[in-house]
């Protein structure tokens, strides 16, 4: 909005233009000029070069348009283009170069600045808008000054107050930072601060937008794979003040998948546009403090992982929780007996961890009971580790230093493995393997590659050719069946475990059967009723299928629609407790755990498939889902939060 000319530019990114809407004639209480067509500005040539974010610095009358494939900001004059005077809104604006991936800009009117976001080059641009503005372009060829952050920053706030210039940069995987910039010391004149690093905040999942509410000086972040608002104190987080940086702010909800917001100070209300719900959501701007949390989303409790935790596996024998820690490279070894949902005294320590090596990206983890072998799916090294259960494990750590044993799964280029899961009768391991244009999945000899015996770690075993992204893999111990989500065309793949096995691979060659109404991401079998439940993701809801109808051996109910659990949304993971039924779906942009009765929705009982779900907030990004009876407690990796969330079983 330009304050002085009451007008609206809106960026259509599709077209590279700007429109240009009267905000007098068009508006909450006049609607006279909303069904009028507006005045545009075109910023860029082509249609493919992404116009962005836009600012206005009302002091100059100027609008600063981002292009994100020209890297590039458009100088627009307001003076002339405008809601009433379209004079100058065909001229072709002065540009200035910025780096790579230009976002969201902000105006600092106070020192004449505006910091321009570079997503794609972990920077900010500042640029001199006494300058580069409508009137005076002379500024506009020199290259300005940038600053680096780091990250992925994409939007750019500024606390004129305490001269701050809050950015969010989540990293390529989501987890989210927010960067605190000095404006004091890294501005249009003064640039002896640009080379510091700026202090942090960490924040939830994704970070796409910040504001500042110069009222109250709190600083919200959207995060967006979170549905979260994060409420910064910026009274003791700013640029001189950064004592409360560290602390970890509380959040608020918004609707599925927020994008861009904004604030009515005069009400102190926030507005957010859910960009997956079409809503807007409506926050009372004051309700969410660090003093003040009863209308703060409390999320369950937490102990500390890696960056991009996602996998996990409880072994029984030692009572140990292994969480795959993706960015990190290593496996988290945790005490589930020390923190558990009753026990939580061991929950604030630092966890041991089992390097997998440099660049391996560990993903899901799966435990061999008989052997006492972890295996983790090595995401970007076509290898899956094998650790020493027995000399690493929450009680002991002798073996944990030692660089575990790997087995090529998969010819290199030829696929990334992605999910693993243990058939015990077999003693085989199924690992999922994506790859272009069909995935695989290895079948590995566990009695001869496992956490003692290595003879066998160095064979090529058999693959089966599934289809084109399959994600995920559960043995139905009761059918001998594999079943396999393909996010392709959300489907599943059923092999025939009696014949494609450690020890007979006749099958293996075979193309498996196909059910093609079956979910496409995470998976999981209730072996008490034989259910197989298979998250949608995208497509939404928990498939419940029937596992004796439907299975390597029988295909007579393949072909039926099964019901579905609604899920939250976009449902990623699925376990289910195999002492009671009840089954736990993680909603990765929700940022929750949805958990339903499977007594009362499974393959011979559907009465209970439309029951409404209790839903219990986690961290950002949740991963698979674990459950450990033993000790009543659900784990579930909070990939961005570099944290596992635990919740009582059944407790609720």
């Amino acid at each position: 909005i330009d304050q002085n000319t009451d007008t609206l530019y809106l960026v259509n990114m599709a077209s590279n233009t700007i429109s240009v809407v009267n905000g007098a004639t068009c508006n909450a209480s006049v609607s006279s000029g909303c069904g009028q067509v507006p005045e545009t500005i075109t910023v860029s040539g082509t249609t493919n070069e992404g116009t962005d974010g836009v600012a206005v610095d009302d002091a100059t009358d100027t609008v600063y348009v981002a292009n994100v494939n020209l890297n590039t900001v458009s100088v627009i004059d307001g003076a002339t283009c405008n809601g009433t005077t379209s004079s100058g809104c065909g001229q072709t604006p002065a540009t200035v170069a910025v780096g790579a991936g230009p976002a969201v800009p902000a105006v600092d009117e106070a020192t004449d600045t505006v910091y321009v976001p570079n997503s794609g080059d972990g920077t900010v641009s500042v640029i001199d808008g006494a300058k580069c503005n409508a009137s005076v372009t002379t500024g506009c060829a020199s290259t300005p000054s940038h600053l680096v952050t780091g990250g992925v920053p994409i939007a750019a706030a500024v606390d004129e107050a305490t001269d701050t210039v809050y950015v969010p940069t989540p990293n390529d995987f989501g987890a989210g930072a927010l960067a605190v910039i000095n404006g004091a010391t890294c501005n249009a004149a003064v640039t002896s601060g640009c080379g510091q690093t700026p202090a942090t905040v960490p924040v939830g999942s994704n970070g796409d937008g910040v504001l500042v509410d110069p009222v109250t000086q709190s600083v919200f972040v959207v995060n967006q794979n979170d549905s979260t608002l994060s409420v910064i104190d910026g009274a003791i987080c700013n640029a001189l003040d950064t004592a409360g940086c560290a602390q970890h702010p509380p959040v608020v909800a918004t609707g599925y998948f927020p994008g861009y917001m904004d604030i009515d100070i005069a009400t102190d209300t926030i507005y957010v546009a859910n960009n997956g719900a079409n809503t807007v959501s409506v926050i009372n701007g004051a309700a969410c403090t660090l003093a003040r949390q009863l209308a703060c989303r409390h999320d369950a409790p937490t102990t500390t992982a890696g960056a991009g935790a996602q996998g996990s596996a409880i072994d029984n024998a030692t009572g140990t929780l292994y969480v795959s820690n993706a960015e990190d490279d290593d496996i988290s070894v945790i005490d589930a007996s020390s923190c558990n949902a009753v026990v939580t005294w061991g929950c604030g320590r630092s966890w041991p961890t089992i390097s997998t090596g440099p660049g391996t990206y560990p993903f899901a983890v799966a435990v061999d009971q008989q052997t006492d072998t972890i295996y983790v799916a090595d995401n970007q090294s076509n290898t899956i580790s094998v650790i020493n259960g027995a000399t690493c494990n929450a009680h002991v750590t002798s073996g944990c230093g030692q660089a575990p044993a790997t087995m090529t799964v998969v010819p290199l280029n030829e696929g990334n493995p992605v999910g693993l899961d243990v058939d015990e009768a077999t003693d085989t391991v199924y690992v999922v393997n994506v790859s272009d244009p069909a995935g695989t999945v290895s079948v590995v000899n566990g009695a001869t590659c496992n956490g003692t015996v290595r003879s066998g770690c160095g064979q090529t075993p058999p693959l089966v050719t599934v289809g084109n992204v399959p994600l995920d893999d559960v043995v139905d111990q009761a059918t001998d069946t594999v079943y396999v989500t393909d996010d392709a065309d959300a489907y599943l793949w059923v092999i025939d475990g009696a014949t494609c096995n450690a020890h007979v691979t006749s099958g293996c060659s075979h193309k498996p059967a196909q059910i093609t109404n079956g979910g496409g991401w995470g998976i999981a079998v209730d072996e008490a009723t034989d259910t197989v439940y298979a998250a949608g993701g995208s497509s939404g809801g928990v498939t419940v299928m029937n596992g004796a109808t439907c299975n390597a051996t029988n295909v007579s109910g393949c072909g039926q629609t099964p019901v579905t659990l609604g899920a939250g949304t976009a449902p990623s993971e699925v376990a289910v407790d195999q002492a009671n039924g009840r089954v736990y779906a993680t909603s990765m942009f929700n940022s929750d755990v949805d958990v339903y009765s499977g007594a009362i929705c499974n393959r011979s009982v559907t009465w209970g498939c439309g029951q409404t779900p209790l839903s219990v907030p986690l961290g950002g990004n949740p991963g698979n889902p674990v459950v450990d009876q033993a000790n009543q407690t659900v784990y579930v990796p909070d990939q961005s939060d570099a944290e596992v969330s635990y919740i009582l079983d059944g407790g609720f």
